[in-house]
């Protein structure tokens, strides 16, 4: 799988890393992340046949995620496409127990990770594998043109990708690392975002 970009906005704490912990809770219990499995478990041969299927929901999302165009809908949709796909290539594949938490999911897929901010496992002070970092002041004046970004002016900045060369908020500390900043409203601190990639 390719990298993907992820973000995210929650209420404002002073404690970073609960804020973490609890946005990790909620996309785990939500099951709002890729979910890998069956790129270790369907034979090679029958990729083609899949990436069709895969082709036809991507094109009917609305129709293949409901309404809210939620990730557990489409998860499901594809799943219910596999299903038919192996079922009439007479293929059987036993599909594994959802993981009971956070550490049993990582390990399952250590190796192309969830595509969230569960591959983020802690805040730091210095960028590293796996972890999340405040912007600086410098970061925040480049990326998002002040030092309190409202919402939508950081809503516009994860939109944004930057010139060839130039960073975005995507990917300002590369692969399986994060970023973090406080969002304002009335000059106040109102929420923070994480963002990164996997």
């Amino acid at each position: 799988m390719g990298a993907s970009g992820w973000s995210y906005f929650v209420p404002y704490q002073e404690d970073a890393a609960r804020a973490l912990e609890q946005l990790q809770h909620r996309v785990f219990v939500e099951e709002n992340y890729s979910d890998t499995w069956l790129y270790d478990c369907i034979p090679n041969i029958y990729w083609d046949d899949l990436n069709k299927v895969w082709g036809n929901l991507h094109r009917s999302w609305v129709q293949a995620a409901g309404y809210e165009r939620s990730w557990q809908g489409f998860a499901q949709a594809g799943l219910e496409e596999l299903a038919r796909v192996l079922a009439a290539k007479q293929i059987d594949v036993v599909l594994p127990k959802p993981p009971q938490t956070i550490e049993e999911l990582l390990l399952r897929y250590d190796s192309g990770g969830t595509h969230s901010i569960l591959d983020i496992i802690s805040i730091a002070e210095q960028p590293g594998f796996r972890m999340a970092t405040s912007l600086s002041r410098e970061e925040c004046l480049t990326l998002l043109g002040t030092e309190k970004p409202t919402r939508a002016r950081a809503e516009l900045a994860l939109t944004v990708c930057g010139k060839p060369g130039e960073k975005s908020l995507h990917d300002i500390r590369g692969r399986y690392q994060a970023a973090y900043f406080t969002v304002y409203k009335n000059d106040r601190p109102d929420e923070i975002c994480f963002c990164g990639n996997s």
